[in-house]
């Protein structure tokens, strides 16, 4: 019984892997997104800077794992859902598509704020001036960034 529950408590111990943390160095740079850029489609987004000529956006795609995780305050109140992100690669290619005129930018801490297209935009060429960030980018028909959600 004894060394049943020393295997156990070493089995636990050594099950628990290291907690992932988000490395821009540690990103592979072998995915393409070619098959990702359709019409009415979602793809991930890195290294992004606005095209000055034009109303339109440069980017590196991003091949990520999404998972869904319940969340509870300390009280053990107010549970809600979570995304958690893993990006699992990035693309060496530089990507351009549109900006739609109309398109809106959610970042996480307005997601529930009411704020109109032109703030929204505002707030995400603001932003742009950082590096290492992740967006969901979602298109229209017309291949046109309609919706641009910030990941963290």
């Amino acid at each position: 019984m004894k060394s049943t529950l020393f295997l156990f408590a070493i089995f636990i111990l050594f099950s628990c892997n290291e907690k992932k943390e988000y490395s821009p160095s540690k990103i592979l740079s072998n995915c393409e997104c070619d098959n990702t850029l359709k019409t009415d489609s979602v793809l991930y987004s890195t290294q992004i800077h606005k095209d000055r000529r034009q109303n339109s956006i440069n980017f590196n795609c991003a091949t990520v794992e999404k998972a869904i995780a319940s969340m509870i305050d300390l009280n053990g109140n107010n549970e809600y859902c979570k995304n958690i992100y893993d990006i699992k690669c990035k693309s060496s290619k530089n990507e351009n598509l549109i900006l739609s005129n109309e398109f809106t930018y959610y970042p996480d801490e307005i997601m529930n704020r009411e704020m109109n297209n032109a703030d929204s935009q505002k707030l995400f060429f603001r932003e742009l001036r950082a590096d290492n960030q992740f967006y969901k980018f979602e298109m229209n028909s017309k291949r046109e960034i309609i919706r641009i959600t910030k990941i963290k």
